[in-house]
């Protein structure tokens, strides 16, 4: 028979009560090397930043890349830039396409403000502002061209020119002349500007645009032309500003008129824009 037996012992802890002098930091089991970390520095602006201070994706074609490309259409001297690509409608209409979206969803504007005319609903009119007079052209593309509204979620083309004068220019009258032809069609387009002052004060400033573009000529045909492909175009505008250190009243009034053919009818369009 296995016996058992159990040897029962009293074990006493004595428990001290802990007080600030216990941790003693130069203690052998408390010392650790230091360790010394980079310097961070946070910059931040105060103030709230505005959003068309924030990052866009905005590209800036000026007046003279507009001039040298001798375009006489929106969408065609925006055609080469990244993003943006035409619709075409004959010699007569092109708008410019952003990131394969059109009208209505692409807003075009003329110095901020927006161009309302019937290219906006109809691919076969052309824009009522002439490239030739523009100083820039900005195109706003993606998210950014969100803030100027619901017709803008394409992408915004803004033409900044001098049809509404609000500073006083260098000289008392000043302006451009332009004239570009077109072999493949015997046609022109000229386009005349004069902008100037009137006192201290009262500024003005006018355009006028012609284009006349005769049948596409195309060799090795019995007619040698396209018929019916003809189109001609009368753009003007008047503008006069009254300009203080306080405030500016503008009055502006731009018409165009377009004339254009197709192969079974003609058709003839004319839109007043007044702002």
């Amino acid at each position: 028979m296995a016996s058992l037996s159990v040897n029962a012992q009293d074990t006493i802890v004595d428990i001290k009560p802990m007080t600030p002098s216990s941790f003693n930091l130069n203690s052998p089991d408390m010392t650790h090397p230091s360790v010394t970390l980079d310097t961070i520095v946070v910059t931040s602006n105060p103030l709230l930043p505005q959003a068309n201070e924030m990052a866009t994706a905005t590209s800036i074609v000026t007046g003279d890349a507009l001039t040298t490309q001798t375009s006489s259409t929106l969408g065609d001297a925006l055609a080469n830039e990244v993003g943006v690509s035409t619709d075409s409608f004959g010699q007569g209409a092109s708008r410019p396409i952003i990131r394969g979206q059109s009208a209505p969803r692409v807003q075009v504007m003329q110095n901020g403000l927006s161009v309302q005319d019937a290219s906006q609903i109809s691919p076969d009119h052309q824009v009522a502002v002439p490239v030739l007079g523009a100083k820039q052209v900005e195109v706003i593309k993606g998210t950014s061209a969100l803030m100027y509204g619901g017709g803008a979620i394409g992408g915004v083309v803004n033409i900044i020119n001098d049809t509404i004068p609000k500073e006083q220019p260098k000289k008392n009258i000043s302006g451009k002349v332009a004239l570009i032809g077109q072999q493949a069609t015997d046609g022109y387009l000229g386009y005349a500007e004069l902008n100037g002052s009137i006192g201290e004060n009262w500024l003005w400033s006018g355009y006028y645009q012609k284009t006349d573009k005769g049948n596409i000529q195309v060799p090795h045909l019995d007619t040698d032309e396209i018929a019916n492909s003809w189109y001609t175009q009368d753009n003007g505008s008047i503008g006069l500003s009254y300009v203080t250190d306080m405030a500016i009243s503008v009055h502006h009034i731009s018409a165009c008129l377009q004339n254009m053919a197709c192969p079974f009818m003609c058709i003839m369009n004319a839109h007043l824009i007044a702002y």
